[in-house]
């Protein structure tokens, strides 16, 4: 089903109640000894959570890149990226359009060696945002496919990836959205919790009051409090800010199903 023609989505919390219960309750769930039970809960949020990380064309300048994400033409943007980094190594645009097309396309060797080329992304450009945001995206990928410690071991770096690119480019909505479902699905002792996400959205009112009420409809919608995200979801005011209108209905398709 859909909603002005964007997908409708399980509400984030409920979504990671579910994929929690599912996988404790797998054949063969993932166990730890009793003295490491808080990092089971913790391995168990990001492996959730990590899914839900946006990677979004609206993070790409080339109208002709975006149009080849949106129409799932990933290997003509994987091309033209691996092109445009030949040419000028470290190229933020080009890593952050290389690293949308591979995790696109899924495959686990790419992912992984696409991580190097964001670590030098931001070698090159430490105060590119896009080179930030895509190395913790790549990392996501990989701790999704990790065993518990290794993804417990990436959940700094993810924090810090996300939160760094939000500190450089602080406008980039897809930024902060990344950053906040980290925060909403991962416990205290990975950097995450709602009071941060709560912190998020506050922080984000002076400076782009339409994206700060999307934000604060997101963590009412985690804590199941429907009523009040519709309401701020209404009031969103989009403009022609293509992320902020496909959040706001993809936000009110959650909302939907319940």
């Amino acid at each position: 089903p859909t909603v002005h023609g964007q997908p409708r989505r399980r509400p984030i919390g409920r979504t990671l109640q579910i994929c929690s219960f599912t996988l404790l309750h797998s054949p063969n769930p993932p166990t730890m000894p009793p003295r490491f039970a808080p990092l089971r809960t913790l391995t168990l949020a990001l492996l959730c959570a990590l899914p839900m990380l946006p990677a979004t064309a609206q993070s790409l300048r080339d109208p002709a890149w975006e149009a080849l994400l949106e129409n799932d033409r990933h290997a003509e943007l994987e091309a033209q990226a691996r092109q445009r980094l030949k040419a000028e190594p470290g190229d933020p645009q080009a890593t952050l359009a290389l690293g949308f097309a591979l995790l696109a396309d899924a495959q686990p060797a790419q992912v992984d060696a696409a991580v190097p080329v964001a670590e030098a992304c931001i070698a090159r450009h430490p105060d590119a945002g896009e080179c930030r945001y895509v190395l913790g995206t790549l990392l996501g990928a990989q701790a999704l496919r990790a065993g518990m410690f290794k993804a417990m071991s990436l959940a700094g770096r993810i924090r810090e990836s996300f939160e760094k690119a939000v500190a450089l480019q602080p406008d980039a909505f897809n930024y902060r959205v990344g950053l906040m479902q980290f925060y909403m699905a991962a416990p205290g002792i990975a950097g995450g919790g709602m009071d941060k996400a709560r912190e998020l959205a506050r922080s984000t009112e002076a400076r782009q009051p339409e994206q700060a009420r999307c934000l604060r409809a997101m963590v009412a919608i985690s804590e199941d409090k429907f009523d009040e995200a519709e309401k701020l979801l209404w009031a969103v005011q989009p403009g022609n800010y293509n992320a902020l209108r496909s959040a706001v209905y993809g936000n009110l398709g959650q909302i939907a199903v319940q």
